[in-house]
């Protein structure tokens, strides 16, 4: 079953956005009565049926919720991001999919590129969570610099590095 993302559904909002909705109706032919599976991005699945079948605002009641408690641990990761974005994209997609909890880009010395589009890089991030289905929408944030990241608090904190002189063979 597809999983659908409502990240207002805890504010009373029972309606997909217009891509989901648009995703529920046209592509995967939905009609009314049909059932949904959502997650809020914060914890909590919810199963739902179809009220109003409409491409632009699917309309749904909720019938059943889930909280899936977060686990003890978190795991945030930190990347520059490559001069091809295609890479840095995929990277998020698969952290993403083994669920990280956080990512950070941050700017280093020599980093190529400064600047990271936001917007793509949620849409990313939502799409994958929703593929591994998910309940928790990990957080991301904008480029910061290196040594503002590594003064962000943690129990552990480990640097991966690959010396370009060291051949691996």
């Amino acid at each position: 079953m597809n999983l659908f993302y409502q990240p207002a559904i805890t504010n009373g909002v029972h309606h997909l956005d217009e891509d989901e909705s648009r995703h529920a109706v046209k592509v995967l032919r939905l009609q009314v009565g049909a059932n949904l599976q959502l997650t809020d991005g914060v914890g909590s699945f919810y199963k739902a049926k179809i009220k109003e079948a409409d491409h632009r605002k699917c309309a749904f009641t909720i019938i059943e919720k889930e909280f899936i408690l977060p686990r003890k641990f978190s795991i945030a990761l930190a990347i520059a991001p490559t001069k091809n974005i295609d890479r840095t994209e995929w990277f998020v997609e698969k952290a993403v999919e083994l669920g990280i909890e956080q990512i950070h880009f941050l700017l280093c010395k020599n980093s190529e590129r400064k600047n990271i589009n936001l917007d793509r890089i949620e849409k990313i991030v939502i799409s994958a969570m929703k593929q591994s289905g998910q309940a928790w929408r990990p957080k991301i944030s904008g480029i910061k610099p290196f040594q503002e990241i590594v003064t962000l608090s943690a129990d552990q904190k480990f640097i991966c590095f690959v010396d370009s002189k060291t051949q691996i063979s």
